[in-house]
């Protein structure tokens, strides 16, 4: 599942300039291996928050508030990490990366529920009547 793309967090970051700047020591192109192991970093963080409220796979289509917060919570990790290698690092970015993680934390500690609400509901797909991992953390 990808949220977003090496190219979607070079121009997040301003572009090949600004990117480079953050990924390489030198050269003239950004290190897209080096990004693309942040957003693969981030996104399991990510699904991991999520497999701990419902098996359901997250599409744009038919989770979208779920596949925006998700994909925001990846451009914010991979963000705060391409500019931690240049200190200082923006407040603004460590508060976004901070809010992130703590999203996260409490959707896993079943403090707050997924944002598309069938997310949250009883999960009788298997036939049973047993809710799934959010409602029973709730």
């Amino acid at each position: 599942m990808a949220y977003v793309t090496s190219s979607e967090v070079i121009a997040r970051l301003g572009g090949t300039a600004a990117a480079t700047t953050l990924t390489t020591e030198t050269g003239d192109t950004p290190d897209t291996d080096l990004i693309d192991q942040w957003i693969a970093e981030a996104e399991a963080r990510v699904q991991q928050a999520i497999r701990a409220r419902t098996t359901a796979t997250i599409t744009q289509a038919d989770y979208p508030q779920t596949w925006a917060l998700a994909r925001g919570c990846v451009f914010d990790m991979v963000c705060y990490r391409a500019r931690s290698r240049r200190p200082p690092v923006p407040k603004d970015v460590a508060d976004v990366n901070t809010r992130a993680i703590e999203w996260l934390d409490r959707l896993v500690e079943g403090k707050i529920d997924l944002p598309d609400t069938a997310l949250n509901e009883p999960d009788l797909e298997y036939g049973g009547e047993e809710q799934n991992a959010a409602a029973d953390r709730g």
